[in-house]
C-alpha cells in the first residue's frame, strides 16, 4: 500500500509538472507576442512615423498603440489570421487602430479589410482575419512594380537638395507621371500611381509614401471639398513646420488640363487657407490651426507679392520677362488679396509687357493666385 501511494503520488506530481509546464509554455508564447510597455517606448523612439505628433498612431491610447504595433507586424508578415492575446482591445478600438494603421502605412497597398471575433463576456476582440485585395503571386508582381517606381522617383534626389526641394521634386514627379483617371485600377492605393493613373487617394498616399521614404514626415488627410466630393490630401512637415499640400488639385490633369501647367496653389498652405476649399475629417485626428509655413511655394520661390509695397509691380513684370527669356510659357504668382488681383490685371492691361508677350491669364476663385501664359 505504501509503495502504491508513493507511485500514485509520483504520477500526480508528474501530471502537475506537465500541466504547469504547458501553462508556462503557453504564457511564454503569449508574452512573446504581446507588445510590452518597454517595446512600445522603443518602437516610438525608433520609428519616424510613430514618434511624430501628427501621425495617426499618436492619436491612440497606449493600449491601442500596442495593438497597432501587433497589427503592423502581422501585416508585414502577410498573416491571414492572428490573435490579440495580451493586447486585447474592443471592436470600437480595433476600428480606430485599423484606420490609424492604414493612414500611417500606405505601403500596405494589398490589404482590403478585416473581420474579427470577440469574447461575449468582455467584448474584447479575440481573433482577426485579414482580407487581401489580391493573391500572393499578384502581391509579389505588384510589389515589384511599386519598388521599381519608388527607385525611379527617389533617384532624382541628390544630397545637396533641401527638404523643401525634395518635397517639391516629389510633388512634381507624381503630377508629371500620373494621369487622373477615376477608372484606374487600384486607385485608392500607391499601386495605381506606380502604374501611372489614379485619383486623389492614390496621389496622396503615393506622395506620403515617397516623402516618408525620403525621410520627410507626411500623412494623408481625408475629408470633403467645396465640390461636395470626398477627397484626400497631405499634411507635411518640413524644417519642423507643418503645412498642407494637395498634389491632386495641383495637377493640371485634374483641373481639366489647363495648358498642361503644373500648379502650386496647394503647396504649403495654412489651415485657414485649406478651409476655404477643404473640410477635414477629424474623427481620428484633431488638427491644430497650422499657420502658413515658411516653405510655402510662393514664399520660397520669391513669387509672393504685395502691391502695397513699393516696387512690387516692377518685380512682377521683371519676373514675367525673366520667364519668357528662359523660354518658359507660364508663370504662377500670388498677391496679397483678391482686390490686388483686380488691381494687378488692370495695371498689366496698360503695360507694354502684356502686349509684348501676348499674355493671357487664369485666376483662382478662392485664392489670390494668377497663372499667366505667354
Amino acid at each position: 500500500m505504501k509503495k502504491f501511494l508513493i507511485w500514485a503520488t509520483g504520477i500526480f506530481a508528474a501530471v502537475l509538472l506537465l500541466v504547469f509546464g504547458m501553462m508556462f509554455f503557453t504564457f511564454n508564447k503569449i508574452d512573446t507576442n504581446t507588445v510590452t510597455d518597454e517595446e512600445l517606448r522603443t518602437s516610438v523612439s525608433e520609428d519616424q512615423i510613430q514618434s511624430d505628433a501628427m501621425s495617426a498612431f499618436s492619436q491612440l491610447t497606449e493600449d491601442e498603440q500596442k495593438a497597432y504595433i501587433r497589427v503592423v507586424k502581422e501585416l508585414e508578415n502577410k498573416s491571414d489570421v492572428f490573435y490579440l492575446e495580451g493586447n486585447t482591445v474592443t471592436n470600437d478600438q480595433l476600428e480606430r487602430i485599423w484606420k490609424a494603421v492604414t493612414q500611417d502605412h500606405p505601403e500596405f497597398f494589398w490589404i482590403d479589410t478585416y473581420e474579427y471575433t470577440y469574447r461575449p463576456d468582455t467584448g474584447e476582440v479575440d481573433k482577426i482575419t485579414i482580407r487581401y485585395n489580391m493573391d500572393t503571386d499578384d502581391i509579389e508582381s505588384a510589389q515589384a512594380r511599386v519598388d521599381a517606381w519608388k527607385t525611379a522617383a527617389l533617384s532624382g534626389i541628390t544630397d545637396d537638395m533641401s527638404s523643401y526641394e525634395v518635397a517639391r521634386y516629389l510633388h512634381d514627379y507624381i503630377i508629371d507621371n500620373t494621369g487622373y483617371d477615376t477608372n484606374a485600377p487600384n486607385n485608392q492605393t500607391i499601386l495605381s500611381v506606380a502604374d501611372g493613373a489614379s485619383v486623389c487617394a492614390g496621389y496622396a498616399r503615393a506622395y506620403q509614401y515617397l516623402l516618408n521614404e525620403a525621410g520627410i514626415f507626411a500623412t494623408t488627410a481625408q475629408g470633403t471639398t467645396v465640390l461636395n466630393q470626398s477627397h484626400a490630401w497631405n499634411l507635411v512637415k518640413i524644417d519642423d513646420e507643418y503645412g498642407w499640400i494637395d498634389p491632386t488639385w495641383d495637377d493640371p490633369n485634374y483641373t481639366d488640363g489647363t495648358f498642361g501647367t503644373r500648379d502650386y496653389t496647394y503647396f504649403g498652405i495654412s489651415t485657414t487657407d485649406l478651409n476655404k476649399t477643404h473640410t477635414l475629417d477629424t474623427s481620428l485626428t484633431t488638427y491644430p490651426d497650422f499657420a502658413e509655413p515658411s516653405w510655402n511655394y510662393y514664399v520660397k520661390e520669391g513669387l509672393d507679392f504685395d502691391l502695397d509695397q513699393s516696387g512690387a509691380f516692377a518685380k512682377i513684370t521683371q519676373a514675367i520677362e525673366d520667364k519668357a527669356a528662359a523660354g518658359e510659357k507660364t508663370l504662377t504668382l500670388r498677391v496679397a488679396s483678391s482686390d490686388q488681383v483686380d488691381s494687378l490685371l488692370n495695371q498689366l492691361s496698360y503695360d507694354s509687357v502684356s502686349s509684348s508677350y501676348n499674355m493671357t491669364y487664369v485666376r483662382n476663385d478662392y485664392y489670390p493666385v494668377i497663372l499667366f501664359m505667354f
